[in-house]
């Protein structure tokens, strides 16, 4: 495995996942290639951000609301919103399908 390839999968998955400056890649299929070994690596270091956020925030004495509220906004801007992007898509999916059944079943009972 060459080393260039996996530092250019490195640097295009944090830039596509996350807001953590990295230098520019060009988007192309070798440079994607290793993408996913990084995933967690991500989720590491959100984790770690979020971690010393709670840390810093109970060391200064801060409140539960505080907290709650930094805590969820911390991996929003770590990663740019892109895992929400994705759970918003899924809860939109699931909120059409039980219109889409409840619609169906009204007309069931109604006879339609």
């Amino acid at each position: 495995m060459d080393m260039r390839k996996l530092m250019r999968s490195f640097a295009t998955c944090f830039s596509m996942y996350s807001q953590i400056p990295m230098p520019r890649t060009k988007w192309e299929e070798d440079s994607m290639r290793y993408v996913f070994c990084f995933f967690p690596l991500i989720g590491l270091i959100t984790g770690a951000v979020l971690v010393l956020f709670i840390w810093l925030a109970k060391r200064l004495g801060a409140g539960e609301l505080f907290m709650a509220l930094g805590g969820a906004a911390v991996p929003l801007l770590v990663t740019g919103g892109i895992h929400m992007d994705g759970f918003l898509d899924v809860t939109d999916a699931r909120t059409n399908l039980l219109d889409s059944l409840r619609f169906a079943a009204s007309e069931r009972a109604h006879g339609v």
